[in-house]
C-alpha cells in the first residue's frame, strides 16, 4: 500500500475488476512505481519528508487523483495481455498523469493543499 493511494482507491476506480491476490499485489506495485515517478519528479520542487507529504492524510488530494491515474495506467499496460485498447487506455492515463506532474514541477501549475492553500 502506498502513501498517496491505495489499492482500495484503485479498486473504487476499476469497477469489474476481480480483486484476487494477484491484482492487488500487482495494483499495489503500480501505485509504487506511480509514487516513486511523482517523488522524483517533484522533489527538485518541494521537500517531500515534510507535511504535507509524509501522511496519508495530509497528501493533497489532487496529488492523490494523480497517483491513481498514473497507478491506474501501469494497471492497464501490465494486464493487457496484448489487447490494444488495454494498452492504449493505459498510455493515454500514463501520459495525461505525467503531463500534470511536468506542469507541476516545473512551476506552471501549482499543487494546493487540502486547504486550498498553494503549497
Amino acid at each position: 500500500m502506498g502513501l498517496f493511494a491505495t489499492t482500495t482507491s484503485l479498486q473504487t476506480l476499476l469497477p469489474g475488476t476481480s480483486f484476487d491476490t494477484a491484482t492487488t499485489s500487482l495494483c499495489s506495485m503500480c501505485i509504487t512505481w506511480a509514487e516513486g515517478y511523482i517523488r522524483t519528479s517533484l522533489s527538485r520542487r518541494y521537500n517531500l519528508a515534510n507535511s504535507p507529504f509524509n501522511t496519508s492524510t495530509s497528501i493533497p488530494t489532487s496529488l492523490t487523483s494523480i497517483t491513481e491515474q498514473l497507478a491506474m495506467g501501469y494497471y492497464y499496460k501490465n494486464s493487457s495481455r496484448g489487447s490494444k485498447e488495454s494498452l492504449t487506455r493505459g498510455e493515454a492515463l500514463i501520459k495525461e498523469a505525467k503531463d500534470l506532474i511536468k506542469e507541476i514541477s516545473e512551476f506552471k501549475v501549482d499543487l494546493l493543499d487540502n486547504s486550498y492553500g498553494v503549497i
